[in-house]
């Protein structure tokens, strides 16, 4: 289930980054400055996620906090096609920071609970399977 979830998400993942930037340009008529400083407000949402995945994850336990970190935090991409210029900038933000915030929650959660489970022996060949069934659909997205 966990190489589903993330497959699917990278997969989507790459289907938005794939356009976001001409969205920005085009629609949105900003600079590459512009989407620069949008672009960090995904980063900042990152980092604070993977700061907190940890506590999250001690307080409600790691497999709930796989699927609550995307459940929770998802709907916020809805935002990011109401993104316009001035104000309408906040739409963008107030999207991209809660999902990557989501994104790397879920990524520690998952990556811990599996390595929690795997016996020490297996942890490379799991790893190694994990890696091509998530990120395998990254280029198809």
């Amino acid at each position: 289930m966990i190489a589903a979830t993330t497959g699917t998400a990278n997969f989507f993942s790459s289907a938005v980054a794939a356009v976001i930037v001409g969205f920005l340009v085009r629609s949105v008529h900003l600079s590459a400055g512009g989407i620069g400083v949008l672009m960090s407000a995904g980063g900042i949402g990152g980092i604070l996620g993977a700061f907190t995945a940890s506590a999250i994850a001690t307080r409600i336990g790691q497999a709930r906090t796989i699927w609550l970190s995307v459940m929770t935090t998802a709907p916020f991409g809805l935002l990011i096609p109401f993104t316009e210029r001035g104000a309408g900038l906040a739409f963008y933000v107030a999207g991209i920071l809660p999902v990557s915030f989501g994104v790397a929650v879920h990524n520690v959660a998952q990556v811990s609970f599996r390595q929690a489970l795997c016996p020490a022996r297996l942890l490379g060949r799991m790893n190694a399977t994990m890696r091509f069934l998530v990120w395998g659909t990254t280029p198809l997205g």
